[in-house]
């Protein structure tokens, strides 16, 4: 430990520089390397957390036509399906017509001002179980019994701080259409933020909807058996659903398709219709980038620790002459190495607690505090010397293994393999270098593309909410206050937000043929609301909502795939009145498919409202949308009013993260390369000063001196460019095959990236070996 501690002091002492631009660009690495893994760590751990979360699968039924998967079913039909395998062990389902995201909950003695807002859910008792609830006190036995409710420990701890919670009474607003008061029965452990399970108020779903075969809006879940053939599962239960396709229409064919999709695939999946999710390209791309990080630093540590050989072959000789092995030094070299890492390591855990309130922290879903990701640190801190391990092997080996009189020459730099060993390592850091660059490039124009993308609908002027429990007629109040205000040109509604990867699916019989569409409810006044086209027949009118069979309008998709006539009608459905011209109701990860608006009677509830703002100033319209609210709903908290541009580009946060996460640490790449450049190069001005003052001496001039090193690097990142363009290439075009609509990969960000690399590389060693070409060549030459 003695001999460790005295070399790497000697290590600082000889040459200040190299050891500190060493150990930032590792504690950069790291750092870069952690906060990269802290967004694959959330994805790739998603819905990991339960009891046998790999048992747990969803039901899904798949459409015939796209091969989209559906994860909402009838609730008597999926109730008949648990019972209808033996390899399921248990199931559940959730109800997502009765819950709400956004509650004002209260302890009754302390009154409607002291709420704490939580999400609240309807599930069946059996839900729990599939799921596996941790309780931390109380009796989940009790969930069933009248008004009982369990609750999340944070929430818990809000409400009543250090007081027990099981047995007393909390309540929710008035104006709900479930219970208002519910007795805590248990309080259970919060689930992570990566868990599609929210920490919401729990209470009993009960015998709600089960003798409603129209309503699919219950997803279920099961826990199959240790070792269960899922597709013996998936035979057992496809009779089911084909006898439930027959009773609903008598026409049906054999089409319908159920799926049982591993709960820790379901995340992923891109087909499902109501399941927002990650994207599998993306989370590895991401892990590629942090890997490719880690693969420069290491190249860097080798770089400098060969460029320091010379100074250490001296000492290395000299401790062989009194005795020393071979192998005792390689040890205390490689340790050197270990520490060095170590050192950087807990430097990087540093800068990332740092890091926590600035706006990079806005980038990682999960948040970057290193105390929530106890094993991705410990992980890394193994990577971490690993990585060491690794790159001080290498230099330890060679070092110890060159012969006597080229180590005591100190002539190692000069020499062939010496160079080529450089060369190497550089052209690997400027290739991956390049590819970042041209990547993060073309992340950055398909995102300017999507932004910029016309849809087919307004995005200016306009901003949206959602209603809460103001949705069906409650809503009227609120539309007749906003209407009163001049600044508020019109406002309109429509069951979910116009675009949306969720929605309502419905498969119906026309023209003898089965048809698939998306169904979504709006207000009569909807599509001259957002400026649809009419392609024919005619839009709705307030008369539709007093109807006995609702008005429907498609898009021409529709029309043209399934030839819809108007009018014309759509058994169990409605009468058809219109054509619209098509526009994106999905992200632009997907094609345009056929939809259906429909406009029901009022007491249906509508829950996305929005508002058309004709005042350049927006500001006192937004405000006043907030108070009117307010006014209605006092004991609820007031709903975030977004610009509907903005709400847009929420559709894509992923993708705008990924585009900034990526430009972010290609720029960190190309300085942990250039800081390499920039330690190769004062290495080897430090060996050549001989040269350099030789070549003065014989009529060279600094500009010729610049050239000659110049011109090696500049052939170096050319030939790089032959290998980084088709490499990138590839890469972009496989990340762009996830958007239906994409542009075109413009051919100028394949010359910006050696054009980049460039201009920083000549000027690196441009300033680097202009002090060394203009110093007195006597002086140099009197020195060496």
């Amino acid at each position: 430990m003695k001999i460790l501690l005295r070399n790497l002091v000697n290590l600082f002492a000889r040459n200040k520089t190299a050891a500190l631009l060493n150990i930032a660009g590792l504690t950069v690495a790291f750092a870069s390397f952690m906060l990269i893994m802290m967004q694959v760590w959330y994805e790739l751990g998603y819905d990991r957390c339960y009891p046998n979360a790999n048992r747990i699968y969803g039901l899904c039924f798949q459409v015939p036509q796209s091969g989209d998967l559906g994860t909402v079913l009838p609730r008597p039909l999926a109730e008949k399906l648990l019972r209808s395998s033996a390899g399921i062990e248990t199931g559940g389902c959730l109800s997502y017509q009765h819950g709400d995201p956004n509650v004002p909950f209260f302890r009754p003695e302390r009154g409607p001002e002291s709420a704490i807002a939580a999400g609240f859910s309807l599930v069946s008792r059996s839900w729990l179980d599939v799921f596996g609830f941790e309780t931390l006190s109380g009796d989940l036995n009790a969930f069933s019994e009248p008004n009982a409710a369990i609750i999340p420990h944070s929430l818990a701890v809000k409400l009543f701080g250090s007081e027990n919670p099981v047995g007393q009474t909390i309540a929710k607003s008035e104006g709900y259409r479930e219970a208002a008061q519910f007795t805590i029965v248990a309080v259970y452990r919060d689930f992570p933020k990566n868990a599609s399970l929210k920490n919401d108020v729990y209470t009993d779903l009960k015998e709600r909807l089960l003798q409603d075969f129209n309503n699919c809006s219950t997803p279920y879940f099961v826990r199959v058996k240790q070792n269960a053939d899922i597709r013996r599962i998936e035979q057992d239960l496809l009779p089911l659903v084909w006898n439930y396709a027959k009773t609903y229409d008598e026409d049906s064919t054999r089409s319908q398709r159920l799926r049982l999709v591993g709960l820790n695939d379901l995340y992923f999946f891109n087909e499902t219709i109501s399941q927002e999710g990650g994207n599998r390209n993306t989370t590895y791309s991401l892990l590629t980038v942090a890997l490719l990080i880690l693969l420069i630093a290491v190249i860097n540590f080798i770089n400098f620790t060969i460029a320091q050989a010379p100074a250490r072959m001296r000492s290395i000789n000299t401790q062989k002459v009194f005795g020393c092995r071979s192998r005792q030094l390689r040890i205390n070299l490689i340790a050197e190495a270990v520490c060095l890492t170590a050192v950087s390591f807990l430097l990087a855990v540093l800068t990332v607690h740092a890091l926590e309130e600035t706006n990079l922290s806005s980038l990682i879903t999960g948040g970057i505090s290193p105390g929530d990701y106890p094993g991705l640190i410990s992980i890394s801190a193994g990577i971490a010397l690993l990585t060491g391990f690794i790159a001080g092997i290498y230099p330890a080996f060679y070092i110890t293994s060159l012969q006597p009189a080229l180590a005591l020459k100190g002539t190692f730099s000069v020499s062939r393999p010496g160079k080529k060993l450089r060369v190497v390592l550089i052209a690997v850091q400027f290739s991956i270098s390049m590819i970042l660059i041209i990547v993060a490039l073309a992340v950055h124009i398909q995102n300017r593309y999507i932004r910029q993308f016309d849809i087919g609908l307004p995005r200016e002027n306009i901003v949206t909410f959602d209603l809460g429990p103001l949705a069906g007629r409650s809503a009227d109040p609120l539309i007749h206050k906003l209407k009163s205000n001049p600044d508020i040109a019109d406002v309109t509604l429509s069951r979910t937000f116009i675009v949306s990867k969720s929605g309502t699916f419905c498969n119906r019989l026309y023209k003898n043929d089965e048809i698939d569409f998306r169904l979504m409810g709006v207000a009569p006044n909807f599509c001259s609301f957002m400026g649809m086209h009419l392609v024919e027949g005619r839009d709705f009118t307030e008369t539709d909502q007093q109807r006995d069979a609702p008005a429907l309008i498609f898009n021409r998709t529709a029309k043209k795939l399934y030839d819809i006539t108007v009018p014309d009608w759509l058994e169990y459905s409605g009468e058809i009145v219109g054509i619209v011209e098509d526009y994106h109701d999905k992200p632009l990860h997907y094609s345009i498919e056929p939809i259906a608006l429909i406009v029901y009677d009022r007491s249906s509830p509508l829950y996305c409202m929005y508002v058309k703002i004709n005042n350049p100033d927006p500001g006192p319209a937004i405000a006043f949308i907030r108070e009117a609210y307010r006014t209605l709903s006092p004991q609820r908290q007031v709903p975030d009013v977004k610009f509907m541009e903005e709400q847009l580009g929420n559709l894509y946060q992923k993708e705008r993260n990924l585009s900034e996460m990526i430009f972010l640490f290609s720029l960190v790449s190309v300085s942990l390369a250039i800081t390499g450049v920039f330690g190769v190069i004062h290495f080897e001005t430090s060996s050549r000063r001989k040269e350099i003052a030789l070549r003065k001496v014989y009529g060279s001039q600094t500009g010729e001196i610049l050239r000659m090193f110049n011109k090696t690097y500049i052939r170096i990142v050319l030939i790089c460019f032959a290998v980084a363009a088709p490499a990138a290439y590839i890469v972009v075009k496989r990340w762009l095959e996830s958007f239906t609509y994409k542009t075109p990969i413009p051919s100028w960000i394949f010359l910006m990236a050696p054009a980049i690399v460039l201009i920083i590389v000549v000027a690196v060693i441009t300033l680097r070996c202009y002090k060394t070409a203009t110093d007195n060549p006597i002086k140099s030459i009197r020195t060496e």
